[in-house]
Order: C-alpha cells, then sequence, then structure tokens
C-alpha cells in the first residue's frame, strides 16, 4: 500500500458518529423519541465541539436529526447545519432480529459510522469522500507499526480487564476469558516484534 499524503484524515481522530454507541448509551431507544448533547474532546481532554442529536425510533419512521454549527477551518465562515440521517435494519446473519445501519446522506449506502472529514459540514460515510479514511496502522510507518498495534491492544486489555468476569463456567474457560487470554498473547508477541525493530535500530546506531 502506497504511502498516504500529508493531512490525511485518519478514522479514530476524526469527528465521527458510531451507530452502535448511540444504541449502547440509549441515545436511540425502540418506541422513543429522544433529544440529546454529544461533545467532542482530544486526549488531553481538550473540547473539540460538539452536536445537538434528535432520535426517532418508532414502527413509522426511525432516522436520526443532526444539529450544529460548523465552522470552515480554511475561511473561518460558520453555517448552521439541520438534516435527517434515517436507518434501515437488515436481517440478521444469525436469525435474531435486525441489525440498523445508517444510510448515507450523501450516497445512500449503508454504513455503521459517519464521518466529518476534510471539510465537509456533513457527516457521511467514508465511502462519500474523495479521499480515504485511513485508520490509524495504515499511516503510521513500516518501523512505528507494530508499536502502534501493540499499544492498541493493551488499551483493548485494560478495558476488558476493567470488567468484572467469571474465569471459568463448569470446568471450562468463558468466552470472556478466552478473549482475555487471546489478547494476552497478542500483546506478547507484538511487544516481541517492536522491540525486534528497537533492536535493529540500536544496531544500525551502532554501525556507524
Amino acid at each position: 500500500m502506497p504511502k498516504p499524503q500529508q493531512g490525511v484524515a485518519v478514522a479514530e481522530s476524526t469527528k465521527r458518529i458510531e451507530l452502535s454507541y448511540l444504541f449502547k448509551s440509549n441515545i436511540i431507544l425502540k418506541g422513543k423519541e429522544r433529544h440529546c448533547t454529544l461533545r467532542w474532546s482530544n486526549n488531553f481532554n481538550q473540547d473539540l465541539g460538539s452536536i445537538n442529536i434528535h432520535t426517532y425510533f418508532k414502527d413509522d419512521e426511525k432516522w436520526i436529526e443532526l444539529s450544529y454549527t460548523f465552522t470552515n477551518n480554511y475561511t473561518g465562515y460558520k453555517s448552521k447545519e439541520q438534516y435527517k440521517v434515517y436507518l434501515e435494519g437488515v436481517p440478521s446473519n444469525l436469525g435474531n432480529g435486525e441489525v440498523y445501519y445508517f444510510v448515507c446522506p450523501s450516497t445512500g449506502r449503508l454504513c455503521r459510522i459517519l464521518y466529518s472529514a476534510y471539510g465537509s459540514s456533513r457527516f457521511k460515510s467514508r465511502y462519500a469522500y474523495k479521499f480515504p479514511i485511513y485508520y490509524r496502522s495504515q499511516v503510521c510507518s513500516k518501523s512505528d507499526y507494530w508499536n502502534t498495534r501493540y499499544f492498541k491492544v493493551v488499551e483493548q486489555l485494560e478495558k476488558m480487564k476493567g470488567k468484572r468476569i467469571n474465569s471459568h463456567y463448569r470446568g471450562k474457560a468463558t468466552l470472556r476469558r478466552r478473549k482475555i487470554t487471546d489478547k494476552e498473547i497478542q500483546v506478547m508477541m507484538y511487544d516481541k516484534l517492536r522491540w525486534g525493530i528497537l533492536a535493529g535500530r540500536l544496531q544500525k546506531l551502532k554501525s556507524f
């Protein structure tokens, strides 16, 4: 994969609205109409903006309405944005109910995450952009790839271990315990790979 250009959008640091989060946080509730405000912040807890969300999830219609002020980072021009994004249910492959998706307001394509990137005043799917929205692991250098993977899995593992679990049931490891074990193995593997790369760097420095 070619190295992406400078100034590319990275999914993890781009303003986005995740449908799974709206359901888990009860911002979308079956048979209900709700209002809330979402805020974004960076790793230093600095405020990056907010958005008002009106959700409607009933038999006749299912949608979210977004309302916010958009500021163009290049011109400083501000505009008031307000529009609906409809939801569409698709039968689950497990045969248990439906899985819901956003209908991208730009392409009509189904998606689970909406992004505001590359100066777009509206949230839309990653496929609606002319330029790709990368994942962090795609834009890091080869020498930093395993470092990125290592810290990502460590973060996931810490979240999993933060929840109280039963390690075994009827003499067998529970599914969550098995998942934690898999993550622990990944951490050890990535740790060896990243330190192997570091050792290679040090060896090169010694040769000068």
